[in-house]
């Protein structure tokens, strides 16, 4: 009896053991060598809280508190490292698994990541070699793009490469896959319900996407498909990271309620309808971070059946006499057609056509950054007379927008009045001004001008002046 005793006893002491030796183990001296070898690795400061040792349920060994970078761009909250212990008397050694909990991945870390990824494909053995990487409930936070809630479960290859990779992020709402294909991996990207975490919160009906991944070079996805606000989109995207960072592709979309994609930049319903559009983006900039700032896409558009909210175009004519006859009410509309162009001062609509069976209107809208309005809507009342047309001018913001002829309308329906009396001769007065606008003022318009055509215009001007110079010269000689 007493034997057992003192086997149980024995027993109870060695789990106390396991249990209290790991707090007691001064493993805190090997933190600087730790930081010091990590930051040449990855050449940036890499800093340890604490490190421990500890034997149950498997020997394996914790670090809390990683950061990298002076002000972190990788912060990890706790790591776990767990070795194969058959190869602790072995070489190479070997971690079955390293598991790592609140990751934290901030904007600098893109640009290092290229850099680090090339590293990766080393055919001769590691003297250490990890076997599986395991990430819970990482953070994104890449200034305008952000995810959450990320797993990620890495498979290595004995050589140190990635042999396969599978992230689930947003609550599982968008699922991504990567294989090693030569020096590649292809890239099958699938998500439901799931909000873009970059530029307005699109909500994705369905998504996928395939593609292929070059660590040094980009991403490729030639073939893009989903659903989204019951229409479709479709189409190929690429995005860059080589010489500089870019993104490039286009889009086909098809019927998609346009109301609640605008509410998404303005709180008040100022459109409904269904969208077609074949927007084209072309992004390039020195670094991710100012990719925002280099925003470039160009498209025709078409909404079909909708509403515009806030101003009844079809009391244009009555705005002569009264300058609040347009706010309020809504225009119905058939087809409301134009170019959209995009850049960081904001939207412009250029070649805007509305049509309804009642009126017809041509415009030209800029809308700011700041959502402030301006521009010229030229309204034509049909079943009237071709004459009646009425320029108005557009201000406000896109919230609150004002719309009231324009001082040629005025002026001009004015100058009829006086000279012919009112009555037609007012609408014709106003007519002759705006033909008189139409060819000695134009609208506001976007122009983007690139600086090799303004100097390519520049040598063609100083070449034709020395042609004009020669004439006289090369007329005499045939004299």
């Amino acid at each position: 009896m007493k034997s057992h005793q003192r086997i149980v006893l024995g027993a109870a002491i060695v789990l106390v053991a396991l249990f209290v030796v790991p707090f007691l183990l001064p493993l805190g001296h090997f933190i600087p060598q730790i930081e010091r070898i990590a930051s040449e690795q990855l050449k940036a400061p890499v800093k340890v809280a604490s490190l421990r040792l500890f034997f149950l349920p498997l020997p394996h060994l914790t670090v809390e508190g990683i950061a990298v970078g002076q002000k972190p761009f990788l912060e990890v909250e706790r790591t776990v490292i767990t070795p194969r212990l058959t190869s602790l008397f072995s070489t190479p050694r070997v971690i079955s698994e390293i598991s790592m909990r609140g990751v934290v991945i901030g904007q600098p870390l893109i640009a290092k990541a290229s850099a680090w990824a090339g590293k990766s494909g080393s055919t001769e053995p590691a003297p250490v070699r990890v076997e599986h990487i395991e990430i819970r409930d990482a953070f994104v936070n890449l200034n305008d793009f952000k995810l959450r809630q990320i797993d990620v479960e890495l498979e290595l290859t004995p050589e140190g490469g990635l042999a396969s990779a599978r992230v689930h992020a947003d609550h599982d709402h968008v699922m991504a896959t990567l294989v090693p294909r030569g020096k590649n991996f292809t890239v099958e990207i699938t998500a439901r319900d799931w909000k873009l975490p970059a530029g307005p919160p699109l909500l994705m009906t369905r998504l996928s996407a395939s593609g292929t991944l070059n660590p040094q070079q980009g991403l490729a996805l030639p073939a893009i498909d989903g659903r989204l606000y019951n229409g479709t989109a479709a189409g190929k995207l690429d995005i860059g990271w080589a010489n500089e960072w870019t993104i490039a592709g286009n889009l086909d979309i098809r019927d998609v309620e346009i109301q609640p994609v605008v509410a998404l930049f303005t709180k008040d319903t100022t459109i409904s309808g269904r969208l077609t559009a074949n927007p084209v983006v072309d992004m390039r900039a020195p670094s991710a971070a100012q990719l925002s700032e280099a925003v470039d896409v160009e498209s025709d558009f078409k909404v079909e059946k909708g509403i515009l909210y806030n101003i009844d175009l079809s009391n244009a004519p009555k705005a002569l006499l009264n300058k609040d006859a347009l706010k309020g009410g809504q225009t119905r509309f058939d087809n409301f057609t134009g170019h959209l162009s995009v850049d960081p001062a904001g939207y412009y609509l250029s070649k805007v056509e509305i049509t309804s069976g009642v009126l017809t209107a041509d415009a030209e809208i800029s809308i700011s950054s700041k959502q402030e309005l301006s521009g010229q809507i030229d309204v034509a009342i049909k079943g009237t007379s071709a004459l009646v047309s009425t320029p108005l001018a557009l201000s406000g913001t896109v919230q609150n927008p004002s719309l009231y002829p324009s001082k040629t309308a005025l002026a001009g329906a004015a100058a009829g009045t006086a000279l012919l009396g009112p009555g037609l001769w007012t609408t014709v007065g106003m007519k002759a001004a705006r033909m008189t606008q139409k060819f000695f003022g134009g609208r506001p318009k976007k122009k983007k001008t690139e600086p090799a055509k303004v100097e390519a215009t520049q040598q063609a001007r100083d070449q034709a002046a020395a042609d004009e110079k020669k004439q006289p010269a090369a007329a005499h000689t045939g004299r």
